[in-house]
């Protein structure tokens, strides 16, 4: 996804209506908006956690000096550091490598189809999505973690994590660490 000023507002308002209607914290599975995680969060008291491209800035820093961070994401197109939040640092951002599954039927298709057709069939998400993993190692051998940005690839980390022997973040992983450090009203 492109940025696209006028969400900015969009996703400021839409937080400001879920909140009036009693949202405590607000989430979302794609990890390319997090481009809006400061206006929303501005725009809410509420805790805000727009996915798992948060989590890189922590994610780094829980790796040894040298390993590298594998971001996995829907389009690499649209990934840049500036949505990793390690746009300051040159040695974070050495540290950062980038794939995606572009080729698969969820990209190519998915935004395409009427409303109502089958679903794209999990096998060639979760085909492209560990094709997308074995480059990375591949090309860096010393990846010591992933994050998977996309809402369709969380059910696929318990696989990739065992095939790996690593640890993978997702917009759930996000989310669960917003909700787990929260206390509700009963």
């Amino acid at each position: 996804m492109d940025d696209e000023p006028g969400l900015y507002s969009a996703y400021a308002e839409a937080a400001r209506r879920l909140v009036d209607r009693g949202a405590v914290a607000l989430s979302s599975g794609c990890g390319y908006t997090v481009r809006y995680q400061e206006a929303i969060a501005a725009a809410v008291k509420v805790p805000v956690a727009t996915g798992s491209l948060l989590l890189a800035p922590t994610v780094i820093r829980h790796l040894p000096p040298k390993a590298k961070l594998g971001v996995v994401v829907a389009h690499e197109k649209y990934v840049g550091t500036d949505l990793l939040g390690i746009v300051r640092d040159p040695e974070e951002r050495a540290r950062v490598a980038v794939d995606g599954i572009s080729c698969s039927m969820l990209v190519e298709s998915e935004l395409k189809r009427p409303t109502g057709m089958a679903p794209i069939p999990d096998s060639d998400t979760e085909r492209h999505l560990t094709d997308a993993v074995q480059r990375l190692l591949a090309d860096q051998p010393h990846i010591g973690a992933f994050i998977f940005e996309c809402t369709e690839f969380p059910k696929f980390a318990p696989k990739l994590r065992h095939v790996t022997g690593l640890p993978i973040y997702d917009h759930i992983t996000s989310w669960r660490t917003m909700l787990e450090a929260m206390t509700f009203k009963t």
